[in-house]
């Protein structure tokens, strides 16, 4: 069991809805079921394993606390497939998305029934793709959207609602069976082979026996390179941020970039800023979107050094679809 009851189910949700921006990650889908859950996604950055540590740890070491108890709350690692295309794309969210009406005692159920509880399920990305509940800021809902065919974007989510719905008359024996194929991808023959040559490549050059092919480190920006841009952008020197000043939100700013986009740990930032120790920086950043509250112009402001530098981290490195 992961969550005992609602109140895990919104904490983990609050925690995807954090790592997500964290790490850049672009979240399509998601459904959270009593003992497991699913996630589709796209990693710009290639860094799915730093994305799914963090979220995972966080997660555990909140239940830990709550329930009293201690180890892991997940058995083993995660699983992760790469999926190619749209028609797979389209045909795995669907799957996704029915993954709360596949219980027995949900199969017993008349089609109404079975209806009506799917849409009306809360721990699921469907609520809001088929306009029944209000859309999540950390799910990007238009590719998917985009896929099912709907010219006008005020139909899209109606014919996606029935589109996810005719997998409760008829279920999608194929995308199941592709499910159960392989064990690192989804998609043509084709596509799996070039999955199977890249992980051998990688587990030869590492030389150990472990599943590497979607565990890439995130890619960082220098520390030259951020704070050149917060000069530019923030007009915040070094000279101005390495000088002692009591609750500098300058300070606590270029803290938080510094570790989310040149992966900076707190010592590193602290060492940089001239601040006593790590648990300063932490401090400074726990606090910055209350202090950052009712200044619109300088959250905008951020917003755009935020951007240029996710520009920057995307723009070499491969982006991965995985489920």
């Amino acid at each position: 069991m992961i969550f005992d009851d609602d109140v895990d189910l919104r904490k983990f949700l609050e925690k995807l809805e954090a790592t997500v921006d964290q790490f850049h990650i672009r979240l399509y889908l998601f459904c959270l079921l009593k003992n497991h859950f699913h996630l589709l996604a796209e990693t710009p950055i290639a860094n799915l394993s730093d994305f799914m540590s963090k979220l995972l740890s966080g997660y555990c070491n909140y239940y830990n606390r709550r329930h009293h108890r201690s180890g892991h709350v997940t058995q083993g690692r995660y699983g992760a497939k790469l999926v190619e295309g749209d028609e797979y794309l389209s045909k795995l969210s669907r799957y996704i998305h029915l993954n709360p009406v596949q219980t027995k005692a949900i199969k017993a159920m008349d089609l109404k029934e079975r209806v009506d509880f799917l849409r009306r399920y809360r721990w699921s990305s469907y609520p809001g793709y088929s306009d029944r509940a209000q859309r999540l800021d950390f799910v990007e809902y238009g590719p998917v959207l985009e896929m099912i065919g709907a010219k006008r974007r005020s139909e899209r989510s109606r014919t996606y609602r029935q589109y996810v719905e005719s997998g409760l008359i008829e279920r999608d024996e194929e995308i199941v069976a592709a499910l159960k194929s392989h064990p690192r991808g989804i998609g043509t023959e084709q596509f799996l082979e070039w999955i199977d040559g890249l992980h051998l490549k990688e587990m030869t050059e590492r030389k150990r026996k472990e599943d590497v092919t979607l565990r890439r480190s995130m890619k960082h920006a220098s520390e030259e390179q951020v704070l050149d841009i917060l000069d530019q952008e923030m007009g915040y020197s070094r000279e101005q941020l390495r000088a002692r000043a009591r609750d500098s939100l300058p300070r606590a700013i270029s803290a938080h970039v510094l570790m989310k986009y040149a992966g900076h740990s707190q010592r590193e930032v602290a060492d940089f800023l001239n601040l006593r120790s790590g648990s300063s920086v932490s401090h400074q950043i726990r606090n910055l979107e209350d202090r950052l509250k009712g200044q619109r112009a300088l959250q905008q402001r951020l917003k755009r050094v935020e951007s240029i530098l996710e520009k920057e981290l995307i723009k070499n490195a491969p982006p991965r679809v995985v489920f």
